[in-house]
């Protein structure tokens, strides 16, 4: 039975968001993508000659698998297995492990500060799922350390693991929308072995479609978000459907001060996501979709990768600023 339970609870998962499941290298030359389906191998695509190439991080991972990465301000990528977190530098067999993680958490989504900002740089966040409580966790990493500590985020679940741009500017997807957010960590004198801060923030734009019938066939949520200076790129999941969005962040950071807990007012709020939605535009709307992961290039300029249509062509889709998605390759054949 118990089996049974943590089976179910994985596939919510899986069905909310496929997050984390690729990342650019700092150069930008190579994105690094996990292939669907629980296993033990990266793609490793070329972004100029769109060739790619499959590693094997760990030399031997035995009966784990790989479930989300990032990339680390040392230009590392950080890898997510089921059991442990671990650092690699993208050669085959190189993948050092760093820590293992708690054995009632299911991860589902990793990120790291790239910069310096509210939050200290090189910070790793872990969103999943507590087993035993069966509800959204945020755990955060926090440099020098060799703890996960859980973020208190009150009455809330975030759907993703906290995203910066190189300005330190903090969005999540949270409560099934998108949010702009900031980590308060706890202060020294009141520092304990078990929290590592409490999350603050306030949803920036209602992007959810949400709707109901006898047949349930529309809703989407936002299950994952990245962000490159002011645009901010959510991919929306539901039932055999997937969306990708492109938003522009509110002109003033909401928080910029960590010592702040001053939220928006109702009509600054309101005024907040009119702007963001009338800055809304859709990338992509047809079947689901994952892999989300952005290459912030300068403050006015990224790249975006994703991959859709997971039902049927797996299509890798790379869009560069001022340009047009296109597709650079597809999934190999199982």
């Amino acid at each position: 039975m118990k089996t049974i339970r943590i089976i179910l609870l994985s596939f919510c998962i899986l069905w909310q968001a496929q997050a984390g499941q690729a990342t650019f290298s700092a150069d930008g030359k190579t994105i690094y993508l996990l292939p669907m389906g629980a296993g033990d191998k990266v793609y490793a695509i070329d972004v100029t000659s769109e060739k790619h190439q499959t590693m094997q991080p760990v030399k031997n991972l035995a009966d784990d698998y790989y479930a989300s990465m990032a990339r680390n301000p040392k230009g590392e990528i950080l890898l997510a297995t089921s059991k442990s977190l671990w650092s690699w530098n993208g050669q085959p067999g190189t993948a050092k492990k760093i820590l293992d993680l708690p054995k009632n958490f299911i991860v589902n989504d990793i990120s790291c500060i790239l910069s310096k900002g509210s939050t200290p740089a090189g910070t790793i966040f872990l969103q999943g799922i507590k087993k035993d409580e069966d509800r959204n966790s945020l755990y955060a990493l926090l440099p020098g350390k060799q703890k996960m500590l859980e973020v208190f985020c009150r009455r809330n679940e975030t759907n993703s693991a906290p995203q910066t741009n190189a300005a330190g500017r903090m969005f999540v997807a949270s409560n099934y929308d998108l949010w702009e957010c900031t980590l308060i960590q706890e202060p020294v004198e009141a520092a304990n072995d078990e929290l590592a801060g409490s999350m603050e923030g306030c949803r920036i734009a209602p992007l959810a479609m949400m709707n109901t019938d006898n047949g349930n066939s529309g809703g989407m949520t936002v299950g994952d978000v990245v962000v490159a200076g002011e645009q901010i790129f959510s991919l929306l999941q539901g039932r055999h459907m997937g969306t990708i969005l492109q938003t522009t962040a509110p002109k003033k950071p909401l928080y910029a001060d960590a010592e702040s807990n001053d939220h928006p007012n109702l009509a600054a709020q309101y005024q907040l996501m009119q702007q963001s939605l009338a800055a809304t535009k859709i990338l992509f709307e047809g079947g689901p979709c994952d892999a989300l992961c952005v290459l912030e290039t300068s403050p006015t300029e990224y790249h975006v990768f994703w991959r859709q249509d997971l039902e049927n062509e797996r299509a890798w889709i790379l869009l560069k600023s001022g340009g047009k998605p296109r597709s650079i390759g597809t999934e190999d054949p199982e």
